[in-house]
């Protein structure tokens, strides 16, 4: 029974982990494409990480994985956040360079 719920942790994870990566491709501009790769893929991760959990029921593993799985959901949001700024920043920019031409 365990392995069968890993089989389907790990398949669901990597169903989201495919969908960051269409929706990479499919997006039609930068700050889409941030968005669809951060939630899928941060979804994604954290079904991998349950099914490791899930897969190794040892004290310490667990922890491990609940903590990668928290550090990435806290850390995920601001890095996109901080990514979507600096592009802006620089689209304004090259806006403006090419006013002044």
């Amino acid at each position: 029974m365990q392995e069968v719920i890993c089989a389907v942790l790990v398949l669901i994870g990597a169903l989201f982990m495919g969908i960051a990566g269409i929706g990479l491709l499919r997006m039609p501009d930068l700050f889409m494409r941030m968005s669809c790769t951060t939630k899928a893929s941060t979804l994604g991760m954290g079904f991998l990480m349950m099914a490791v959990a899930v897969r190794f029921p040892n004290l310490e593993i667990i922890t491990r994985a609940l903590a990668v799985t928290l550090f990435v959901f806290l850390t995920s949001r601001s890095e996109e956040h901080t990514s979507e700024l600096q592009s802006q920043f620089h689209l304004v920019c090259r806006l403006l360079l090419e006013k002044k031409k």
